[in-house]
């Protein structure tokens, strides 16, 4: 997750991931907190401010309650 996260935020930044990259960040099992506990404090950081860049995009609309939700229950601890 380390590797390829940045790779996966990235391309959705360019508008190469046509994949819904917030459900993976805001749908949290055990198994994705799992591989997101490797993340450093300051990658953490990036992937919360990845996601208010998300809430700002129209493709981004109808996940903004479960993205915000993500930033306050996850990825701001």
């Amino acid at each position: 997750m380390k590797f390829h996260l940045p790779a996966f935020m990235i391309s959705e930044i360019n508008d190469e991931y046509h994949f819904g990259m917030s459900f993976v960040l805001t749908h949290l099992s055990e198994y994705t907190i799992t591989q997101f506990s490797l993340l450093s404090k300051k990658q953490r950081a990036v992937v919360k401010l990845f996601l208010e860049y998300l809430i700002e995009k129209p493709d981004y609309t109808f996940e903004k309650s479960d993205i915000k939700m993500a930033i306050e229950n996850y990825w701001s601890n």
